[in-house]
C-alpha cells in the first residue's frame, strides 16, 4: 500500500513539473509576443508597462 502510493506521489510531482515547464514557456511566449508586439506599436507597450 504505501509503495503504491509512493508511485502516485512521483506521478503527480512528474505532473506538476510538466505543467510548470508548460506554464514557464507560456510565460516566455507571452514576453516574447509583448517584445514584438512593442516594436511595432512602442506607444501601446509603454501603456502596459506604466500600469
Amino acid at each position: 500500500m504505501r509503495m503504491a502510493n509512493q508511485g502516485n506521489k512521483a506521478v503527480g510531482c512528474q505532473r506538476w513539473a510538466t505543467i510548470r515547464v508548460v506554464k514557464e514557456a507560456l510565460r516566455i511566449n507571452l514576453t516574447v509576443g509583448n517584445q514584438l508586439e512593442n516594436i511595432h506599436a512602442p506607444e501601446k507597450g509603454l501603456e502596459r508597462w506604466t500600469d
